[in-house]
């Protein structure tokens, strides 16, 4: 991977995750469903190079799934955080 292109991976990604980290934190199980979506669009775009996109476009794309993925799984592990902190909540009001 040249300089260029490593750059603007970086800047892509980050760009997903400053994007996505307010909602995620907001509201978790909408931004979940938004990126999930987002990732299928992406995926088909990807799957749709018939006419050749290059390396530059290519390089978008791929950073584009690469960021959403990241914010995909920091959103699930703030659901499954949650979704512990229930169980074990439920779990001691049974107790007392």
């Amino acid at each position: 991977m040249d300089e260029w292109q490593k750059t603007k991976r970086e800047e892509i990604i980050g760009g997903i995750c400053n994007h996505y980290s307010p909602q995620i934190l907001r509201d978790p199980e909408k931004a979940l469903f938004a990126i999930e979506q987002e990732i299928n669009s992406q995926e088909i775009y990807q799957g749709n190079n018939w006419t050749g996109r290059g390396v530059v476009g290519d390089t978008v794309i791929n950073a584009t799934i690469a960021g959403l993925e990241i914010v995909r799984s920091d959103c699930l592990a703030i659901l499954k955080d949650a979704a512990t902190h229930l169980r074990r909540d439920s779990l001691s009001n049974r107790a007392s």
